[in-house]
């Protein structure tokens, strides 16, 4: 409800990283500039809000779904509360309802060895089924790191890793009166996750497609 025009930048850019179109003039593509985003914004931190906009996403039947979030310096999913509705979001429906939604998150930005954190000291239970936990590296293929208070929180719940260094995307800014839409350089697993949510989502379209072609072969 209310506007849909974000008030923080965060939102463009990690949207501008799934879907921006090919041909724009501004050395950028995303990895599916033909896709559809749904995008979903609150304004308070807690589980509450963070579980209203899965469910939501998961009642439109997305093909993937990106979550760029954290929660006091932790991935959500360590939550149980939001485990849970990632749980249902990835396990509800049947892969011909549409209602099998992937979650990706971004592991987060704060150096740190999730496995030294509860419920991560117990893993594999901090991991809750259906999430795809995503870190960062640089553009060496090593953990993106910026010293000690900054870069990629690593660790067994960390699934995989994409790009977080230096990622060219559009961020947007609404206090400004000129150049609300800037194309910059940031970093953060805020940037990794929607490359993998992106990939995802093509890996389901593509095993849908090969179901139904052998349906009819």
């Amino acid at each position: 409800k209310g506007s849909k025009i974000t008030d923080f930048s965060h939102g463009s850019w990690v949207s501008s990283i799934i879907a921006s179109p090919f041909n724009n003039n501004k050395r950028l593509s995303g990895v599916i500039p033909t896709a559809k985003i749904i995008p979903i914004k609150f304004r308070q931190r807690g589980e509450g809000p963070f579980v209203k906009a899965i469910n939501y996403a998961a009642s439109k039947g997305v093909d993937s779904m990106n979550l760029s979030w954290s929660m006091d310096e932790l991935p959500l999913s360590f939550n149980p509360t939001i485990g849970a509705a990632i749980f249902y979001a990835s396990f509800n429906g049947s892969i011909f309802g549409g209602k099998k939604q992937p979650v990706i998150l971004c592991a987060g930005n704060d150096s740190k060895n999730l496995d030294d954190f509860a419920p991560c000291s117990d893993y594999p239970n901090c991991v809750y089924y259906g999430q795809i936990l995503v870190g960062g590296s640089d553009k060496n293929g090593g953990i993106w790191h910026i010293d000690a208070t900054g870069g990629s929180n690593y660790g067994k719940a960390v699934h995989l890793a994409a790009g977080a260094h230096a990622i060219s995307a559009s961020l947007y800014y609404p206090a400004r009166t000129t150049n609300r839409y800037k194309f910059e350089v940031a970093n953060g697993t805020s940037a990794a996750a929607p490359m993998v949510a992106s990939i995802v989502a093509m890996i389901k379209k593509m095993a849908y497609l090969t179901i139904l072609l052998a349906l009819f072969v």
